[in-house]
């Protein structure tokens, strides 16, 4: 028996496995408005679906340790305004950035929700912080 995996209005940064750093699923994987960067693993740093994964409005960047930032065994479905730093997630929608510079987050802190989180700097544009 499997079980999806759904991650909304969610953060996960700065985290350290052997597999995945952030989120390993064993099924289906849903991110929406979700910030996954900056988490460690030497085979995929920070997202691993060993079945089919989609997303929209999500970050998934700055993979640590070697791995890529997304793996999904069985493809990628990407319903828009995504932002990739390289192109292991799939994120080829015309909304979407892939091989986007730095996304341009702040650090994690709390910024007034219930949990901490990493919003994008007030000059960042929708590609990314381009540096200079």
């Amino acid at each position: 028996m499997g079980f999806d995996v759904h991650v909304v209005n969610s953060t996960l940064t700065s985290n350290a496995a052997l597999r995945a750093g952030a989120i390993y699923s064993r099924d289906t994987l849903d991110l929406t408005h979700a910030t996954v960067v900056e988490n460690e693993a030497a085979l995929v740093a920070n997202v691993l679906a060993k079945s089919t994964s989609s997303s929209f409005g999500s970050v998934v960047a700055q993979p640590q340790g070697g791995g890529l930032n997304c793996y999904s065994a069985d493809g990628a479905v990407t319903h828009g305004h995504n932002f990739s730093d390289d192109d292991s997630c799939g994120f080829t929608a015309v909304t979407d950035t892939e091989r986007g510079d730095d996304p341009g987050l702040l650090a994690l802190d709390d910024f007034g929700g219930d949990t901490p989180t990493r919003p994008p700097m007030v000059a960042s544009p929708p590609g990314g912080r381009h540096p200079g």
